[in-house]
Order: structure tokens, then C-alpha cells, then sequence
């Protein structure tokens, strides 16, 4: 990339490139917005941010444009910004009703966006909005019931949100919470197997949530792996990883396994990657990245391969981008 960078989002647009937007650097916080072309393997410049920001979320929406809602550059942020990628331009997407950073944000079945929790200025949140693209305005939804960040949420098959885990104003959770849409309610979902924050969570065709990684919150790099059964309402033990780790990144692949990819651990930054097969529920080793890192993106492009951007590596923040490319 042109820029090297951390806490950045990439979001595959319609027309199958790569959106990487903001993150920080050495060179301080960024504007800085790229796109990569898988067809001819080259990033381009694209239009910058209205303002720098790290710890935000990028949602691709309906109408093809990309919401990035908050983050940090200094102090948490409100405002949002909606970027075009016909006409390479950003607007404004109005502000949010507090600063958000380290939320999670979820395109619903309506088209609306539901971001929740996270941590401000005034510590961990427990608020929840959704956004609303057509009114380009932001609504309030039902408050979570507890005030969490570095967790992640999933839009299950029945279109309700499975929140799970992340770290409060007590430490690590092992807690999740399910948000029923059309009544704006959250109600308390099964505890998982562990505490854990800074995992990845990736639905299954198969209409399971695989969990993976983490920190316990006590620097404790988690290889314990497990599964949310929606029809059980259980978690199910799903194997270890032969690393424990945080910070990594989560793609489904073919026949639905899951690639995790690079992430921090006791020896630090890891270039060990892993495949999990639902078939005999372990995990395999698979190709190792070629550079070592941690707070990359990863994101699966049209043809099945994986574009794995920046992160932190020997020297600090990373502009190196690779591919992951599964044998048939």
C-alpha cells in the first residue's frame, strides 16, 4: 500500500475491489483511504477522509457505499462518513447521539446499520444505534445490557445479532447477548465456554458462529476455539488452535472452513496461519504468511482467495499486503 498502517478496516465493494480506509501509523493517525484491484494486483489512491481515525467500523451498505462510523484520532469520535465508490467521493453520514470507538457495527436485513457498544471517553458503553440510509440519519435502539468493547457481533440466519464476549468496566466477559430486530430488545444469550476479548467470530453456512482466540484479560493468549449452536442455544467445544492467540483475523473459505491468519502471542507477533474443518471439528495447519503480523485486515475477495493488508510487523506498522490463495 502506499501507507503503512494499523486499526485500519478493508471492505470489499461491489465491483470486487478492496476498500482500506484511515487506521495509524508513525506518521500519526490517517486520512489516507486505498483501493486494491485484484484483477491487475495494484492498489490506487482513492479520496481521503474528512477526518483521521483508527478503531472505527466500515460496513458496506445496499446502495453499494461504504458507512465509517467513529473511532479515535486523540478523542473518540462521533461522526461518520459515507464513502461513494462511483464517484470516489465522501459525504457526511450526520453524527452519532455519543462518540464510538471499538464497536461493533452490523448491516441488518432492512438495510439499516446497528452499531453497539464499544468505549468513549466516558469508559466501556452499553448504547446501541442503528442508522438509517435512506433518512441518512441515526436512530436509537435498545442500550445492551452490559457496557462492552473488542467484542464481535454476527447477524444469525433468523436475522437476530449474536453479541459475544469482549472486555467491560470489570475486565473480560465470557457473557453474550442476542438482539431481536423487530422488537428492539436484547435479551441474554448462553455464557461462552471462556472469557475472551479481541477474538474473531464467523458464521457457518450451517447457521453456526465458530469463536476463536482471544485474551482471557489476563495477557493470557487463548488457542481454545468453540461453537454457538442457534438451535441449542449452547457453545460447543471446537478444538485448539496449535497457537494461542489475539489480534488475528477470521475467513470462511470453501466447504466451510475457516482461515485464521497471523495474530499476536506469547512469543509475539505470529506468521502461522491454521484452517479449521467443521467436517472433524480440528484444526490443520496451512501456509504461513509471509511476513509476521498482527492488527492486519483480512478480507475474502470474489474468487475465493484472501487479501491479508498491513498490521503491525518488526518494525511497527506494516504497508505490505499478500494473498492467500486455498488449494483445490
Amino acid at each position: 500500500m502506499a501507507n503503512a498502517r494499523q486499526f485500519h478496516t478493508s471492505t470489499l465493494l461491489e465491483n470486487g475491489t478492496v476498500l482500506v480506509v484511515g487506521g495509524t501509523s508513525s506518521r500519526g493517525d490517517l486520512t489516507s483511504v486505498e483501493r486494491y484491484d485484484p484483477a491487475s494486483n495494484r492498489w490506487h489512491g482513492a479520496s481521503p477522509l474528512a477526518t483521521a481515525r483508527y478503531y472505527h467500523s466500515a460496513t458496506l451498505l445496499n446502495t453499494g457505499c461504504v458507512l465509517v462510523a467513529g473511532g479515535f484520532n486523540g478523542s473518540y469520535l462521533r461522526n461518520t462518513e459515507l464513502y461513494d465508490p462511483i464517484s470516489d467521493r465522501w459525504r457526511s453520514a450526520g453524527a452519532m447521539r455519543v462518540s464510538h470507538g471499538l464497536h461493533s457495527a452490523t448491516l441488518l436485513l432492512d438495510g439499516t446499520v446497528l452499531l453497539a457498544g464499544g468505549y468513549s471517553d466516558r469508559g466501556e458503553l452499553n448504547l446501541a444505534e442503528s442508522f438509517n440510509p435512506v433518512r441518512n440519519a441515526w436512530h436509537p435502539a435498545q442500550g445492551l445490557r452490559v457496557g462492552r468493547e473488542y467484542h464481535t457481533a454476527t447477524r444469525l440466519m433468523d436475522q437476530t445479532v449474536l453479541l459475544v464476549a469482549g472486555t467491560s468496566a470489570a475486565g473480560s466477559v465470557a457473557s453474550s447477548e442476542i438482539y431481536d430486530v423487530a422488537n428492539d430488545q436484547w435479551s441474554p444469550g448462553p455464557s461462552l465456554l471462556y472469557h475472551r476479548m479481541r477474538h474473531t467470530a464467523t458464521l457457518l453456512g450451517n447457521g453456526r458462529v465458530l469463536v476463536v482466540a482471544g485474551d482471557d484479560g489476563a495477557c493470557n493468549y487463548l488457542a481454545h476455539a468453540e461453537l454457538y449452536d442457534p438451535d441449542s442455544r449452547r457453545w460447543l467445544a471446537a478444538g485448539n488452535l496449535r497457537s494461542g492467540r489475539e489480534y488475528c483475523t477470521a475467513n470462511r473459505l470453501a466447504g466451510d472452513r475457516v482461515l485464521i491468519a497471523g495474530g499476536d502471542g506469547s512469543a509475539g507477533r505470529l506468521a502461522s496461519c491454521e484452517i479449521y474443518d467443521p467436517a472433524d471439528n480440528t484444526w490443520h495447519p496451512t501456509a504461513s504468511l509471509s511476513e509476521a503480523r498482527y492488527l492486519h485486515t483480512a478480507t475474502a475477495l470474489a474468487d475465493g482467495r484472501v487479501l491479508i493488508a498491513g498490521g503491525v510487523g518488526a518494525n511497527g506498522a506494516l504497508a505490505s499486503a499478500e494473498i492467500f490463495v486455498l488449494a483445490t
